[in-house]
């Protein structure tokens, strides 16, 4: 992977503009493979999200949602703002 490229996969990574997990799905699909994966792997499980126990949800933490730097306005459980 090019280096430009990586640099514009980690900034999806770190302003990842969307909260429902369809959403999240559907725009990592859209990408090539090992583009995907790249940006799957610099999200961490319990200190970026957590999956629900009910609904099976990938849930933001507060720590991403305040990376982020903006509200979504989509209702996030852990919104700072």
């Amino acid at each position: 992977m090019k280096a430009d490229r990586k640099k514009f996969l980690n900034q999806i990574a770190k302003n990842l503009k969307v909260c429902c997990d369809k959403t999240v799905k559907e725009t990592l699909d859209s990408l090539p493979k090992e583009e995907s994966e790249y940006i799957k792997n610099k999200l961490k499980e319990s200190q970026d999200f957590y999956f629900d126990k009910i609904t099976g949800y990938r849930v933001f933490t507060e720590r991403f949602l305040k990376q982020r730097g903006y509200c979504c306005g989509s209702g996030c459980r852990h919104c700072p703002y």
